[in-house]
C-alpha cells in the first residue's frame, strides 16, 4: 500500500496487516468511540488511549481501512510523473491530479503554491 488503500478489510486482515507493520494507522467506521488502532510494543491498542483492543462477537464483525500517511511534495510529484495519482488535502478540501502530462488538478486548474507548501500529499 502507498499512501493508504481505500479498500476496506475485515477484522482479521487488519490484526496480520498491523502485526506486519507496527505504525501503521487502521481505522474503522463501525465504532461510535475512537475508531482507530495501531500494533505497538507487542499490543494491538487503541490510538490515543493506549487500551488494548479487544477480539469479540462485536469488532469481529468490523471493517478497517489503512489510515492513510502523508507524503511530502517531492515524493508526491515523483509518483505523479511515475504515472500515480495524488490527491493534496487543503482547506478541507481533496485536490485530485491525475493527468500526468501537466499539474492540472480535475477540474483542469494548475497547481497552487499553496497547494505545494501547506497541503498534505498522499499517493493513491
Amino acid at each position: 500500500m502507498k499512501g493508504g488503500d481505500e479498500s476496506k478489510m475485515d477484522t482479521l486482515t487488519m490484526v496480520e496487516e498491523a502485526m506486519a507493520n507496527p505504525g501503521w494507522i487502521f481505522e474503522t467506521t463501525n465504532c461510535m468511540v475512537n475508531g482507530k488502532v495501531h500494533y505497538n510494543q507487542g499490543l494491538l491498542q487503541w490510538v490515543g488511549n493506549k487500551r488494548a483492543f479487544i477480539l469479540s462477537d462485536a469488532t469481529i464483525k468490523y471493517k478497517w481501512r489503512r489510515v492513510p500517511e502523508p507524503v511530502d511534495f517531492m515524493t508526491a510529484a515523483k509518483a505523479y510523473l511515475d504515472g500515480e495519482i495524488i490527491v493534496c488535502e487543503i482547506c478541507n478540501q481533496k485536490v485530485i491530479y491525475k493527468d500526468y502530462l501537466e499539474f492540472l488538478d480535475s477540474n483542469g486548474m494548475p497547481i497552487t503554491t499553496a497547494e505545494i507548501v501547506h497541503g498534505d500529499w498522499y499517493i493513491k
